[in-house]
């Protein structure tokens, strides 16, 4: 038969190379030299050899040689795993960026998406996801290989605060969708509110509380205290107007009887 001094390179990083799926060393090497024996069958075609090469974290390379290849040298390069990525968003329509590229809004998916892998630190390097939406809190995270895993699902937080009132006169009651505030440490009506975006601008609402105190001898009106957003503003105060009217009855009704009635 005849015979050949073949070399194998493999790129980018070194891998066991195999022949015919059999190794030809136990460890990863950057190159690698054999000499094959080539036949021919009965049809005058070449014995062909199939090569590979890898290791982890990278796809295997292959390649299949024959002795009639003009060239004994051959590369084998291993390409960094990839996989198809579906990013979903609670609420949906958020931006994604993956390592600062926009690949669109959400529901996204993002093809063939490469992950490069350390073998310094044997393990993959993760990529940042931030997720972008108007009235929303950026979110980022960060994902890997994860066993190849595709689907990813991120929820984006409403804005929130907590709040402290203040009333003048103290001890007011302080009402927001009909449920009384309670008195947070300092004893002043505390709550922490969420402020859901109301339309796809990120218009943020207003929340409006209720303030109000009667006691058996004094009455206030009522009250009504915006809050909006503010940038996060957490304290706020109102005054109440104390209701200087009293009812005071100043008719009565006497029934008389008049008539036969009356004689009786």
């Amino acid at each position: 038969p005849e015979s050949r001094l073949v070399t194998f390179n493999v790129a980018p990083v070194p891998g066991i190379i195999s022949v015919n799926g059999v190794p030809m060393g136990p460890d990863p090497v950057p190159q690698a030299r054999r000499e094959l024996e080539f036949t021919q069958d009965a049809n005058n075609q070449w014995t062909k050899y199939t090569i590979t090469a890898q290791r982890p974290g990278f796809q295997p390379a292959q390649t299949i040689i024959t002795f009639t290849d003009p060239q004994p040298d051959y590369t084998l390069t291993m390409q960094p795993m990839r996989k198809d990525l579906t990013i979903t968003t609670n609420p949906p329509g958020a931006s994604v960026a993956i390592d600062g590229e926009n690949v669109g809004v959400s529901p996204v998916t993002d093809q063939q998406r490469s992950f490069a892998y350390d073998i310094d630190a044997n393990q993959y390097l993760p990529r940042k996801i931030r997720v972008t939406k108007p009235g929303y809190d950026p979110v980022e995270t960060t994902i890997s290989w994860d066993d190849g895993k595709t689907d990813y699902h991120i929820a984006l937080k409403p804005k929130t605060k907590t709040v402290r009132i203040t009333t003048d006169p103290a001890g007011a009651i302080v009402t927001i969708d009909g449920k009384d505030l309670q008195p947070g440490d300092d004893g002043l009506p505390s709550a922490t509110l969420a402020y859901v975006p109301t339309d796809a601008k990120g218009t943020l609402p207003v929340i409006n509380a209720t303030v109000s105190k009667k006691t058996s001898e004094t009455e206030w009106y009522p009250a009504t205290l915006a809050i909006p957003w503010d940038d996060g503003k957490a304290n706020y105060s109102v005054t109440l107007k104390e209701v200087k009217t009293r009812p005071v009855p100043l008719l009565s009704v006497v029934l008389i009887l008049a008539g036969p009635l009356a004689l009786l």
